[in-house]
């Protein structure tokens, strides 16, 4: 197909727009001092925002593509989106971590941890140990996320090729 648009561009442009919103909720979480908190609802959200930009950039490639879409391309737009929004996300994060709430971590593994401690799970030395080894290997945990997002990537964009697949001209002979 002549003038194809390029799926790389899709996932960089839609990538950092679904990073931007990101990054402006969590600042607006920070702001309300709610970014300790492990809310369902905040994990929920961040998942309606990725399904949607993901969905927007499927369509709008679809569109773009003269009203062709193979499920193939939906799934490399949407792991795309996923990788380019967790680069712009993770760079938010170091600035969160290394300089707006450089207690971030300690802070938030004393929330998680306050209901073990005080239910006996836990004692205090074990909770001070498990901060130590967390605030060691936090950035360890970046790989599983990014793991984590390529996953849903391939998920979102699976299920969005099956709602905006159209074969080209060439398949439907």
């Amino acid at each position: 197909m002549k003038n194809q648009p390029k799926i790389i561009n899709y996932g960089i442009n839609y990538g950092l727009v679904l990073g931007l919103i990101s990054i402006t909720f969590a600042v607006m979480l920070f702001f309300q001092d709610a970014h300790y908190s492990q809310s369902i609802y905040h994990t929920l959200i961040g998942i309606a925002l990725m399904i949607g930009v993901s969905f927007w950039a499927i369509s709008q490639f679809r569109k773009a593509n003269q009203g062709y879409l193979s499920i193939g391309q939906a799934i490399k737009i949407a792991i795309g989106i996923s990788v380019f929004s967790f680069i712009v996300f993770s760079v938010y994060q170091f600035i969160l971590v290394t300089y707006l709430d450089p207690e971030f971590i300690e802070k938030s593994m004393r929330i998680q941890l306050e209901e073990p401690l005080a239910d006996g799970t836990m004692n205090a030395e074990q909770v001070e140990t498990k901060i130590e080894y967390t605030k060691k290997f936090y950035w360890v945990g970046s790989v599983v996320l990014l793991f984590i997002n390529l996953l849903m990537g391939l998920v979102i964009g699976l299920i969005g090729g099956l709602i905006f697949r159209k074969n080209t001209r060439e398949n439907e002979e």
